[in-house]
């Protein structure tokens, strides 16, 4: 008990963020403190715990596996006093200054932002949300350590801990440019098959939820498309097909945007894809946790998901 009079939640949190941005500037502004307040803090929490935490080398700060292995248990800490405080006390989103962190690809940034912004600014103003892109072989791991409040997106399966509440399912469209030499228009299965593509994400590891069913649909029927480019955006892939003969798939209700930026052709696709399901998943620690409770009804109430476009079934 002794040990415990040089603690205090501040530091616990000062030392989550020293560990989490790896950095003394980054998290002196994450905390609202002084550079030397935090640099100050380092030098307390590395007398208390008898190690250095952090050391310099030469790609910058790097954590130690002390600072690591405290990390856990002060999160849990945090996570623990926090849920006691706000349990049963009402959330007064006009005066939060919570920090939430939302895993979103570009694209579902596309379509959600427009409406979420003016909803967080006239609602919440200090809530400082941030945006992270998803990684699907990590996406759980992140939920449960705290790294992520909640995600958007496709889940192939949900596991345990885990909730989740679909939005909107989404049927998927092709892109040509504008000026594509062969195709105006329409689009038959072997003009599809004959073409390039360009696909998001890594063949062997992340592959994103639309490029999967694009290639298990065309499985399905024996046919297979020549993949020419892989990127990690939307918008990447947008740029390339406005830029070449090259086509690429996506969902339907974010098509218009790309195609009203870089001037392409929204093609419906000449074969059966099943519609994909587009959820809100978070994790069971903050299912009750009042500012990310509001956050859920935020996302649900903007009205980003109504603005389903059949551009992409109509082309």
């Amino acid at each position: 008990m002794q040990d415990l009079k040089g603690i205090d939640l501040h530091l616990l949190a000062c030392l989550d963020a020293l560990v989490s941005e790896g950095s003394v500037t980054r998290a002196a502004e994450r905390m609202q403190l002084s550079q030397p307040a935090m640099s100050q803090t380092l030098n307390r929490l590395r007398d208390l715990f008898r190690d250095p935490l952090l050391v310099r080398t030469g790609r910058g700060m790097v954590a130690t596996p002390r600072a690591l292995e405290l990390r856990g248990v002060v999160r849990d800490t945090l996570r623990t006093f926090t849920q006691a405080l706000s349990d049963g006390t009402e959330f007064d989103a006009g005066t939060t200054h919570a920090r939430l962190t939302l895993a979103v690809t570009d694209y579902t940034v596309s379509i959600l932002m427009p409406h979420l912004l003016p909803l967080l600014r006239r609602e919440a103003p200090d809530l400082q949300l941030v945006l992270v892109t998803p990684d699907h072989n990590r996406v759980r791991e992140w939920l449960e350590n705290g790294d992520i409040d909640l995600m958007v997106g496709y889940l192939r399966e949900l596991s345990e801990g885990l909730r989740a509440v679909e939005l909107y399912r989404d049927q998927m469209c092709c892109l040509a440019s504008a000026q594509h030499p062969s195709i105006h228009g329409t689009m038959d299965l072997d003009a599809f098959i004959a073409s390039g593509h360009v696909c998001r994400g890594n063949a062997s590891t992340s592959q994103f939820a639309v490029e999967e069913a694009i290639d298990q649909a065309l499985e399905r029927i024996g046919r297979q498309r020549r993949v020419m480019l892989r990127t990690q955006s939307a918008f990447g892939m947008a740029q390339a097909v406005a830029h070449s003969d090259l086509l690429g798939c996506m969902a339907n209700i974010g098509a218009p945007v790309y195609a009203s930026i870089l001037g392409l052709q929204v093609l419906r696709l000449p074969f059966e894809v099943p519609p994909l399901p587009v959820s809100m998943v978070w994790h069971e620690r903050t299912h009750r946790q009042p500012a990310a409770k509001w956050f859920r009804d935020a996302i649900r109430r903007c009205n980003a998901w109504t603005q389903v476009t059949s551009a992409g079934q109509q082309a």
